[in-house]
């Protein structure tokens, strides 16, 4: 199943009109690079890789990157 962009790009942009939450978007990279420096965030991944089967093998440095490329595709 491939991810259709457009519908992502659309759905995060009424969540955000829903919520009033533009100023987040506008500086996530910003709050994703403290997110990705962020020890207790390391610790808090480590913590749900143990609980998750799934997610044992997707390192914090894997989910940020994939996090980072989701968004500069859809903003």
């Amino acid at each position: 199943m491939a991810i259709d962009f457009d519908v992502l790009r659309k759905a995060l942009g009424n969540t955000v009109e829903k919520r009033g939450s533009k100023e987040a978007i506008d500086i996530w990279e910003s709050q994703l690079n403290s997110i990705e420096t962020d020890e207790y965030q390391k610790q808090l991944w480590t913590r749900y890789q143990r609980q998750f089967k799934y997610a044992q093998d997707i390192s914090f440095e894997k989910s940020v990157q994939i996090v980072r490329e989701l968004m500069i595709t859809i903003m």
